[in-house]
């Protein structure tokens, strides 16, 4: 039963790298050592997209880019990471760790005219930006128009809606500064 579970495991390895390796040509860049799960991904547009080296995802990543997604090197994500860059561009940095469940979207709902339905008033969209070295970890939302600077950590569950400064621990709906990383300042 153990070499059944090898040999399964080695076949699901070998999926995943010629998934990669197609995939990949269809990216507008992609750096060496792309690596996808072979099944549940969605991607639209992948010409949008241009990837860094080193970049990992777990299963069912999703990248929507209806805009430009640009990815730096050595990225990774865990399973059930949405990036929806329908509204504008998405900008993730280096060396940086999307833990699961994490949602990234550059658009978001018009609601200023009160007398028509919402579904009907289109979307609005500004750029989200993620700067080199960043955490945001597990059930997290970043929504439209953010920037997270370097070296911050956004705690689970967070909802970012406001740009958050570098070197700092942020946590909580809407997300807050709560700690600053850097000992110096």
């Amino acid at each position: 039963m153990k070499q059944i579970w090898i040999a399964l495991t080695f076949l699901r390895s070998l999926l995943d790298r010629l998934y990669s390796l197609i995939l990949s040509q269809f990216l507008h860049s992609a750096g060496t050592q792309f690596q996808l799960r072979a099944f549940g991904n969605r991607i639209t547009h992948p010409w949008n997209i241009s990837v860094g080296d080193y970049f990992s995802s777990r299963e069912n990543l999703k990248l929507l880019a209806g805009g430009p997604i640009t990815v730096g090197n050595n990225v990774s994500c865990n399973s059930n990471v949405v990036i929806d860059s329908s509204g504008s561009s998405i900008s993730i940095g280096s060396d940086v760790l999307l833990a699961q469940n994490v949602v990234i979207r550059s658009a978001n709902h018009a609601t200023d005219l009160v007398d028509t339905p919402i579904r009907l008033q289109g979307s609005i969209g500004s750029p989200v930006v993620i700067e080199n070295d960043v955490w945001i970890a597990a059930n997290c939302v970043i929504t439209q128009g953010v920037t997270i600077g370097t070296g911050t950590v956004v705690g689970a569950g967070s909802v970012v809606l406001h740009d958050l400064p570098a070197m700092t621990i942020c946590a909580g709906n809407p997300a807050r500064p709560l700690v600053n990383r850097d000992p110096t300042s």
